[in-house]
């Protein structure tokens, strides 16, 4: 199915906590997808069993941290997020289980917002439900590549 990997500094924390119960929800379902949480808060204490965690002695940034993640995964397809973006990742799974990502190849899916604004039944939902959160402001460019995107590992 899918790896998770997230880099973070923990700002927000609220909205990382947030997505990291979605995540826990959606393992119920999906049992094969995994979250890789690249912990680069240099003083964090942050411990799950759920997650992969992994804590660099100093805070490498976001390229690094992807390196590091997607070698760590155990899944064929990668989604890459940043830690101020969270999703219904249920609504997320149920979508790419429709489009059968397994037998086609991509090169990368970018996170046009649309497209990941959907209710559980796939049905598209006002920003005043959103199922996707975004707290940086990203107006001022294209929201997608770099905040949320999946590609296959072997692509990668």
């Amino acid at each position: 199915m899918v790896s998770i990997i997230i880099p973070t500094l923990w700002i927000p924390k609220s909205t990382l906590e947030h997505t990291i119960e979605q995540f826990i929800k959606a393992k119920k379902v999906y049992p094969d997808i995994e979250l890789i949480l690249i912990d680069n808060k240099e003083d964090s204490t942050y411990s799950n069993s759920e997650l992969n965690i992994v804590k660099p002695r100093k805070n490498i940034g976001v390229n690094p941290a992807w390196n590091i993640g997607s070698h760590l995964a155990i899944n064929d397809h990668l989604l890459f997020m940043n830690d101020d973006v969270t999703v219904n990742f249920i609504t997320l799974l149920k979508t790419v289980e429709k489009y059968d990502l397994s037998n086609k190849d991509y090169g990368i899916i970018g996170g046009q917002r649309e497209l990941i604004t959907q209710t559980d039944d796939l049905n598209s939902i006002n920003d005043d439900n959103d199922d996707v959160q975004i707290i940086r402001n990203h107006f001022a460019r294209y929201f997608g590549l770099g905040c949320f995107f999946m590609i296959k590992k072997i692509n990668y």
